[in-house]
């Protein structure tokens, strides 16, 4: 029998964070703190620095040419930018989906999924496998078939896989930018469920443009908007009914009702 991976509540927030490309200041003084095993949407128009704060979360800004921050991420209480933290062991805690399927091409269906898995051979290894892709949906249609190329998957099929990938090393937080925005309607529906299902084990953070699709699966949500000098704030957060029905700012109002974004 393969056992999912175990819930863990981590803690996730950010503490008057700021972040930079170079000279333009893209983020501004979000202070914000995510609730454990439950599906946080950030929403806002294009350039509103929805995607700059996921990357902060587990420093994958910094691998941006001139990017910086100041201010905090705290992971159980800990500033993942304190020098101490490794990058890398941050991000194994820490794991990210991007928005278009990016399996490793030269690399296998299984091996895609166990790339992350240095220290497990053998046996290991393969429960490791299965219990990821049972844990995505994608066992049962891709076990026949895990020496073959992922190219030769869908879309969706692809977009699970990624998935597969960031939970193999059991990641505490799922990071997830606008992961369904190339895939067909169907596809799209699946990995929604998907999520739904995912955020009894793991603290998930959405990036979403589309506002059905973060009522459809958030249990909160953060609206953010740029400022005059193009910085990104955080306007408002709350659990996902109040935002879409009882919004506190007017601005959060405008942009869920279509007045602008």
């Amino acid at each position: 029998m393969i056992e999912l991976a175990t819930p863990t509540r981590a803690s996730l927030e950010s503490r008057e964070l700021n972040a930079y490309y170079g000279d333009h200041h893209a983020l501004a003084d979000v202070t914000l703190a995510f609730r454990p095993l439950a599906v946080t949407a950030l929403i806002g128009p294009s350039g509103c620095g929805k995607t700059t704060f996921l990357r902060t979360l587990n420093r994958i800004h910094e691998i941006a040419s001139g990017a910086r921050v100041t201010g905090q991420v705290l992971l159980d209480e800990e500033n993942v930018y304190d020098p101490s933290v490794d990058p890398i062991a941050l991000r194994r805690r820490v794991g990210m989906v991007f928005q278009r399927p990016n399996p490793f091409p030269t690399l296998s269906i299984a091996d895609n999924v166990s790339s992350g898995l240095t220290k497990l051979r053998g046996e290991k290894r393969q429960e490791a496998v299965e219990r990821a892709l049972r844990a995505v949906g994608l066992w049962d249609e891709v076990s026949d078939r895990l020496r073959s190329s992922p190219l030769a998957l869908s879309g969706g099929q692809q977009q699970r896989l990624c998935m597969a990938r960031a939970l193999a090393v059991e990641p505490e937080v799922l990071l997830m930018d606008e992961p369904t925005s190339a895939l067909d309607p169907i596809s799209s529906a699946n990995i929604e469920e998907l999520i739904r299902r995912l955020s009894d084990r793991y603290t998930i953070v959405i990036v979403t443009h589309n506002m059905q699709q973060a009522a459809r699966v958030s249990d909160f949500t953060a609206f953010m908007l740029a400022d005059e000098s193009g910085s990104g704030r955080l306007i408002e957060s709350n659990e996902t009914n109040q935002i879409f029905f009882h919004p506190q700012d007017r601005r959060t109002e405008d942009y869920i009702s279509g007045r602008f974004g």
